[in-house]
């Protein structure tokens, strides 16, 4: 079996869990969020959280979409590769593969984080305009 290859019978933790889990935490700790905090805005127990965290336990798609929410990430932010959505050069237009060879530019890790906060920021910005 590939390390790709994944199946709900699997023992955990597993490679899949144990991604998502890193991405769990990675968002958490980005909002600047206690895992006790996490749990209460998702209405989980902070053990669940920490299991998750740590790829013992898998998160169901309720709970994906409400911690997603809580986090300010989207849902296919939790599923890295190779599990998470593929993106060919013929799916992205002109500008987005420009975005992408100034964002691959940047060298540090801090600057492209930045950079994806700018881009989430106008993003919510036009969506606010948007609904006016």
């Amino acid at each position: 079996m590939s390390s790709s290859s994944i199946s709900p019978q699997d023992p955990l933790p597993t490679a899949f869990t144990e991604a998502v889990g890193r991405r769990i935490r990675e968002a958490r700790e980005e909002r600047r969020l206690s895992q006790k905090r996490l749990a209460e805005r998702i209405e989980r127990r902070q053990a669940a959280i920490s299991d998750m965290e740590n790829g013992r336990m898998q998160p169901d798609a309720t709970t994906l979409v409400v911690m997603a929410e809580a986090l300010h990430k989207p849902l296919t932010y939790f599923f890295p590769p190779p599990w998470g959505p593929h993106v060919t050069r013929g799916d992205l237009n002109y500008d987005e593969q420009a975005l992408l060879l100034e964002f691959r530019r940047l060298e540090s890790e801090e600057y492209r984080k930045i950079a994806v906060a700018l881009l989430a920021a106008l993003a919510s910005i036009e969506t606010v305009d948007q609904d006016r």
